[in-house]
């Protein structure tokens, strides 16, 4: 199993290797066969930093994938058709309509009410990878006092954490669901420092397969998780272009 970060320019096809990938898992066992008519299917879950990043995201993909719910835009509870019910609306609606790509900002998968509702998907194994679209704001993290980026510092500990962080023995641990989900990065300024960054950040490489234990809080809180069958792959094409023109400009700022 691999955590991917592909670095290309814009325009190049950042996002085939999402689409590639969603679909390969969807249809495919880990082993390579093909899943059955009848067996649960898993979905990509696709998080961008920003809200218009999702709504390119959602256009292009129900553009590709002309199915319906093949393609589902995670929505705030404001904005949702599961008004009523909107922990369990989504829940049953991602469960049962089988989508091939689930697209969310990062801030609604770490602060949003429907957090719980996608571990509770991970530990039932509906979610293949996630996918990270523009991750370079995710190694801006932390770099400016108050900026909604510095809530990304917390996604390693959310999907990736080193130590069990429940807080009370009766508890069934969820904190682990998605520690073997593999993750698939792309950014069109994938330099060394976001390389670095994003490794640092989301604990990259570091998916852990072991099961002992899983639903024991007391036998994982305090041990650090043994890496297992894990790497890093790097995918970069310099981002220069021959067969584009390129103009570099400068804007003055109004106070100047």
């Amino acid at each position: 199993i691999y955590d991917i970060l592909v670095a290309l320019p814009t325009s190049t096809g950042k996002t085939l290797p999402i689409v590639i990938s969603a679909m390969l898992r969807h249809f495919f066992k880990p082993d390579g066969t093909k899943r059955d008519p009848d067996e649960p299917k898993p979905f990509c879950l696709l998080l961008a930093p920003r809200t218009a990043t999702c709504n390119d995201l959602t256009r292009t993909l129900k553009t590709f994938f002309q199915e319906k719910d093949k393609v589902i835009r995670l929505e705030n509870s404001q904005n949702s058709k599961f008004k009523k019910d909107y922990r369990g609306g989504w829940f049953n609606y991602l469960r049962d309509s089988q989508p091939i790509i689930v697209i969310a900002t990062v801030q609604l998968f770490l602060k949003g009410r429907l957090q719980p509702e996608l571990v509770n998907l991970a530990l039932l194994k509906r979610v293949s990878c996630v996918a990270f679209d523009e991750c370079q704001e995710i190694a801006n993290s932390g770099e400016n006092k108050g900026s909604f980026q510095n809530e990304f510092l917390e996604l390693g500990d959310k999907l990736r954490p080193y130590c069990c962080q429940c807080k009370s023995d009766n508890l069934v641990c969820t904190c682990f669901a998605f520690r073997s989900v593999p993750m698939l990065l792309t950014s069109a300024t994938g330099n060394l420092y976001v390389q670095k960054r994003c490794a640092e950040i989301l604990h990259l490489g570091s998916l852990n397969q072991q099961s002992d234990c899983e639903n024991n809080v007391s036998a994982q809180r305090n041990t650090k998780l043994i890496e297992s069958n894990s790497k890093l792959v790097i995918f970069e094409k310099p981002a220069y272009r021959e067969n584009l023109e390129y103009t570099v400009e400068s804007r003055l700022a109004k106070n100047s």
